[in-house]
């Protein structure tokens, strides 16, 4: 069913457990004959709740079933409903609709996009959450935007289709539109030239989408596939993939890269556990890679244009692997940014029935039914007004961390001027005792706080403080100061050595005392 409409049926969790997968539940029971553990029906009453829909004979246990939910995801990019097993059949698929900031509710209201959703990947990350409650597969059935939005919409939703391992379909393949506007419609190809009043059925495909869209994918995979991700600037491609079982590898498993025929120029590296079998070039000049896992362990595959390339992929990839990522955790302030826009979609949803029902009961008094709708929406937008902008009001308050902050380093450079050094020792971020130099750089959030950097450098930042202001809220947010300095220190070390022969070892000493490293507190993983 495409885009179920919960009607007028405000509760749409009430909506999908009593409506919409009953529903779902019933057309499987019919055509596949499944029971669920329940008696038929009758036929004189075939939808009961405590038993199953009277079987039609069809007993097709082949196909999948493709579910999809209420069309009111489309707002919210997650679906209000109780995500649980509907059916005892396995063949299905969750199939929901994904258009961030296309169809979703900032951009019906005009509102600014840094609101709500709080991501491209959200929509991804709540679709993939809600199939593991239905223990369902999953599959992206619609997502797309108009041509003059590939950049802006197009190309980060699919890059989130990437991180989150999630197939897709885009909307529309071809389109038959003839009128202005269309150079930016929806579809892949362009229009077809008109032919008197017949149009030709192929106009040429859209060279931007054919970049953005015809992308390297893997189509099987033998082990667990960790990642993968194509570059849409780039065209490269990385895939990262552990295979630890090789006691069951048969002699034919194998792992299937597909790359299209645009990119038939491209350099393929396989490394780790795991060796290039063969590459098949398709009839229409797209290639197969054919890789063999030994399943000892990881492996990975990189495509890109040439081999510096790869070894530029291979060093990201691979010799930082270990590394730790620096993500923003947001759990929190997402699920009451999704509780406070469900709360905006019932009072929408609600003043949308109002309207409705105006409509209904004074349409008659006009002869122009346009003119009666527009009477019905002017007496109930008078309700509505006020309650959005309360709304707005109070999702402006959240407290968002930021996506990207400048950082302020303080270092001091010592000298032989023992009287300058005592002047300044309450404000250098190095401490004396013994003749020994002690790191003791701080945080600072305008004021100092408790939180020490590990390190002889103070840093300043607009970070998110804790309520007392004397620490860093680390909830939504990891931050290492020490792979920072690292990257400042390895530099200076490079300096140095350049200047090793104007420099004496005891100036050397100076220059790099700020960069001795202890453990930072009160917590440790700051530095």
């Amino acid at each position: 069913m495409n885009e179920p409409q919960p009607g007028t049926y405000i509760d749409q969790y009430t909506f999908s457990s009593n409506y919409l997968y009953p529903f779902y539940k019933r057309v499987i029971q019919a055509i596949t004959g499944v029971r669920d553990n329940l008696p038929d029906c009758p036929k004189h009453a075939p939808t009961g709740t405590n038993c199953s829909y009277p079987n039609l004979g069809i007993n097709d246990k082949r196909h999948l079933f493709f579910v999809e939910p209420t069309s009111v995801r489309n707002l919210l990019d997650f679906t209000p409903q109780h995500s649980i097993p509907f059916s005892s059949y396995t063949n299905i698929v969750y199939a929901p609709h994904v258009y961030t900031h296309v169809f979703t509710i900032d951009s019906i209201l005009h509102l600014n996009q840094s609101l709500y959703p709080p991501s491209f990947d959200y929509a991804y990350e709540t679709a993939l959450n809600e199939s593991v409650g239905l223990q369902s597969a999953v599959l992206v059935t619609e997502f797309g935007c108009g041509a003059d939005a590939d950049e802006r919409l197009l190309v980060p939703t699919i890059d989130s289709q990437d991180k989150a391992m999630i197939s897709a379909t885009i909307w529309p393949w071809k389109n038959n539109c003839f009128q202005e506007g269309c150079e930016t419609s929806w579809s892949l190809y362009d229009s077809g030239t008109l032919n008197s009043t017949v149009a030709n059925q192929n106009g040429p495909e859209r060279p931007n989408r054919v970049r953005i869209l015809s992308r390297v994918y893997p189509r099987g995979v033998i082990g667990q596939l960790k990642q993968y991700f194509y570059n849409t600037t780039t065209s490269s491609f990385i895939m990262i993939v552990n295979c630890i079982n090789s006691t069951s590898l048969l002699l034919n498993n194998e792992t299937i890269v597909y790359i299209p025929r645009r990119l038939n120029n491209s350099v393929i590296n396989v490394t780790g556990e795991a060796t290039l079998k063969k590459i098949i070039k398709n009839p229409d000049q797209s290639r197969l890679i054919i890789i063999n896992p030994t399943c000892n362990g990881q492996y990975h595959v990189f495509v890109a244009n040439n081999t510096n390339a790869i070894d530029e992929l291979y060093k990201k990839t691979v010799i930082n692997n270990n590394s730790t990522n620096v993500k923003s955790n947001n759990r929190h302030k997402t699920i009451q940014s999704m509780k406070k826009v469900y709360e905006l979609f019932q009072l929408l949803h609600a003043a949308a029935v109002k309207t409705g029902e105006t409509f209904v009961a004074t349409s008659s008094n006009f002869v122009n039914k346009f003119t009666a709708l527009q009477n019905a929406v002017e007496i109930n937008i008078k309700h509505i007004i006020p309650l959005l902008n309360e709304f707005l009001f109070q999702v402006n308050k959240i407290k968002v961390p930021l996506t990207s902050t400048k950082l302020s380093l303080v270092a001091k450079r010592l000298n032989s001027n023992n009287i300058n050094n005592q002047i300044l020792k309450d404000l250098i971020p190095l401490k004396f005792h013994n003749l020994e130099i002690l790191p003791a750089g701080q945080i600072f959030i305008g004021l100092a706080t408790h939180q020490t950097t590990g390190i002889g450098i103070h840093l300043f930042s607009h970070l998110i403080p804790t309520i007392e202001r004397e620490n860093i809220d680390l909830q939504d947010l990891y931050i290492s100061i020490g792979k920072i300095i690292r990257y400042i220190y390895d530099q200076r070390i490079l300096d140095a050595v350049n200047n090793i022969q104007q420099d004496s070892i005891q100036h050397l000493n100076l220059i790099l005392s700020p960069y001795a490293f202890e453990p930072s507190v009160p917590n440790k993983e700051i530095g």
